[in-house]
């Protein structure tokens, strides 16, 4: 039966759990979301920039682990393409702050460092 493994952080998919959707829908989404051209949104630039400066400052300050250099470039990347995982092409602040915490969880994992006090989830 599906449920999940507290002791562990695990997911357990039953046979039903696997088939939700079936590979040709997925790869047809997949190939649609992939053509879409985004444009980011003056507000997401602006959040992906000033979390960037303002972990590089409390970064430095707190001793915690470095802010890698591409880090700009990577927020910008996740944040474009959670937009077309939405079907969007527009890029907003919704995605900008999904892409802040999925990449703060990634640096929490690789340094036991985080400026925003997360503890990664057992997705990453």
């Amino acid at each position: 039966s599906s449920g999940i493994n507290a002791e562990y952080g695990e997911c357990i998919l039953d046979e039903q759990d696997t088939q939700m959707l079936p590979s040709p829908d997925i790869t047809a989404y997949l190939a649609l979301a992939s053509i879409i051209d985004v444009e980011f949104d003056s507000g997401c630039r602006t959040l992906i920039a000033g979390y960037c400066q303002a972990s590089k400052s409390v970064r430095y300050g707190s001793g915690g682990g470095e802010l890698p250099l591409n880090a700009s470039y990577t927020l910008h990347m996740l944040a474009g393409n959670h937009a077309k995982i939405n079907l969007r092409n527009q890029v907003l602040d919704v995605d900008a702050v999904v892409a802040i915490k999925l990449f703060e969880e990634a640096l929490f994992s690789s340094q036991r460092y985080s400026t925003l006090g997360l503890i990664p989830n057992t997705h990453i």
